[in-house]
């Protein structure tokens, strides 16, 4: 996997500080994939749920921008392409806009139309071209939810006190040691070849941030100096360096 460009970067990061945050809240026996059919799965063994995380803050939320996140996870959902495994328990598009123009789906009319659009000139049609049913359109509305994220810097905010929270430490501890730890073992998993190897349980995923011998020695120092250099430039220090190894 070759990045090199800063909004896939930042894209990335996006992607994985939701992830952390979804994790610290799982149940510890939860099993969690990254980058399997979506960008993060989520297994408590009753209910499967499928997430895609999107960070364009230079788009409006609108039709077009959601057009392609939603059929995929539909796709999903129903089965209707080969990637496509159906039963999917809760599909979610995570989103961060510049601009909610109040576009929401609500109904299966509201999907159809989503789902028509021009292809060079040429119109198409998803939901007639998969031959999905109105029950199946039912049943995806049914499990879907959209959400309006928040920025680059406030998810930040939110992963570096959930993780302070969880590891009983200082915020300056949290962006120095855990916040590092966490979006490397993401990628980590994300990078791996097959997806028994993106698969761990919430607690593995929580125990190999905070899990190496040298864990004690490192807080201890860095409890007692001067913590510098910390936040979302360090962070995409770290996935550059990991991608472009």
């Amino acid at each position: 996997m070759k990045l090199t460009a800063q909004p896939a970067l930042v894209g990335f990061l996006y992607q994985f500080q939701c992830s952390i945050l979804e994790v610290l809240e799982c149940s510890p026996d939860d099993r969690v994939t990254f980058e399997g059919l979506q960008d993060l799965e989520i297994d408590s063994g009753e209910i499967r749920r499928s997430i895609q995380f999107k960070y364009l803050p230079s788009k409006t939320l609108c039709a077009s921008t959601v057009r392609w996140p939603v059929l995929e996870l539909l796709a999903q959902g129903t089965g209707n392409r080969e990637r496509g495994t159906g039963g999917v328990g809760r599909s979610e598009l995570h989103i961060f806009v510049a601009r909610d123009a109040g576009f929401r789906i609500r109904s299966i009319v509201d999907l159809k139309t989503l789902a028509r659009y021009s292809d060079n000139g040429r119109h198409r049609d998803y939901v007639l071209e998969n031959g999905i049913s109105d029950h199946e359109l039912r049943r995806f509305l049914d499990s879907f939810r959209l959400v309006i994220g928040e920025s680059l810097e406030k998810s930040y905010e939110r992963v570096v006190h959930a993780l302070a929270k969880k590891y009983c430490c200082t915020i300056a501890l949290a962006e120095e040691y855990f916040y590092p730890r966490a979006i490397e073992r993401c990628l980590k998993l994300a990078t791996n070849a097959n997806v028994q190897s993106r698969t761990v349980t919430a607690s593995e995923f929580r125990e190999s941030i905070d899990g190496d011998v040298v864990r004690g020695f490192v807080r201890k120092r860095m409890e007692r100096e001067v913590i510098t250099g910390a936040g979302i430039p360090i962070a995409l220090q770290i996935l550059r360096g990991l991608i472009l190894a």
